[in-house]
């Protein structure tokens, strides 16, 4: 899988940003986000944020609903309580 995978140890903004536009899903299983930006880009990027209901991550990720009204479909998923069982569920 060497043209699927590639590690890289650092940090860059712009490449942090090209990562979270590139996946399909974020998955944010903070314990305590007092606001959380992630979550935000990945929103902008089009990519689905899935995080643990607290603080400012329950306050910006709404779920998703395909028979919203008035177009509010919701944007990622939130759960809680924070374990493996509804993480994955």
């Amino acid at each position: 899988f060497k043209d699927k995978f590639r590690g890289w140890v650092g940090f860059s903004v712009p490449v942090s940003h090209r990562i979270t536009a590139g996946c399909d899903i974020l998955l944010m299983p903070s314990r305590f986000e007092p606001c959380g930006l992630n979550q935000l880009y990945a929103m902008q990027y089009g990519t689905v944020p899935v995080v643990h209901a607290t603080g400012g991550l329950r306050d910006t990720v709404e779920n998703f609903n395909p028979f919203g009204e008035n177009g509010e479909q919701g944007t990622g998923w939130a759960f809680a309580p924070l374990t493996t069982e509804n993480m994955l569920w």
